[in-house]
């Protein structure tokens, strides 16, 4: 969003830190990814003892079995999701957290500039308002009214001229701290996402392999 001082001033722009609701949402979306991650380990272990169960009853020497193997390969699984469980804590919702406790500071900026374009915004429309009280007094022939509100008015444009050097300092200092977040959010996000790919990459291999172990186990019946 781009915003220059006259669209603040002129337009009633509800500025928020959309940032931090979004990157929150991220966090709790990780938080419920790694809950189904952990749901995996009771349903695998039982599958894991079931087959090597159906290894000592079919072999002579339940190692030997591709069942027992096939068990391992599954072993090697749990242990890859409670990496990628691990990884994803420690890596993705950890930074996360942290680029919302950044977005939190942003705050501050937001409210002190939605409140210095909304009192130059009051001042200027009673600025404009006093300007078509002059007109029509004009227009309706009470020239000796016309003198009290264009002093009204010379005060009501100091006011705002002020009004508006604040809101200038304002959205300076919004400016620079949205800019150091963005700079930072990007440089965290970016860090997180490799680390993310690299633990994910692992379990993908780890469930290829188990694969390749099934695959194998049916070639053998």
């Amino acid at each position: 969003m781009i915003l220059d001082i006259e669209r603040l001033i002129n337009e009633d722009i509800d500025l928020k830190n959309e940032m931090h609701s979004i990157f929150r949402k991220l966090e709790d979306g990780y938080d419920d990814m790694i809950k189904v991650y952990e749901k995996f380990e009771k349903p695998l272990t039982q599958i894991i003892d079931t087959l090597k169960e159906y290894a000592r009853l079919t072999s002579e020497d339940q190692q030997d079995s591709p069942y027992f193997a096939l068990a391992k390969r599954y072993e090697s699984l749990i242990d890859s999701q409670k990496q990628l469980v691990h990884d994803v804590k420690n890596d993705v919702v950890i930074v996360l957290q942290d680029i919302v406790n950044k977005s939190e500071l942003l705050n501050e900026s937001i409210k002190d500039l939605n409140s210095a374009a909304k009192n130059a915004r009051k001042l200027r429309n009673k600025i404009n308002k006093l300007g078509d009280q002059i007109e029509e007094l004009k227009a309706k022939g009470k020239p000796e009214k016309v003198p009290k509100k264009e002093s009204e008015k010379q005060i009501k444009e100091s006011e705002f001229s002020l009004a508006r050097d604040k809101l200038i300092e304002a959205k300076g200092r919004f400016d620079g701290t949205l800019g150091n977040f963005n700079i930072e959010r990007d440089d965290i996000l970016k860090d997180a996402l490799e680390k993310m790919a690299d633990a994910e990459n692992k379990y993908v291999n780890t469930m290829k392999d188990v694969i390749d172990e099934e695959k194998e186990a049916a070639g053998k019946l």
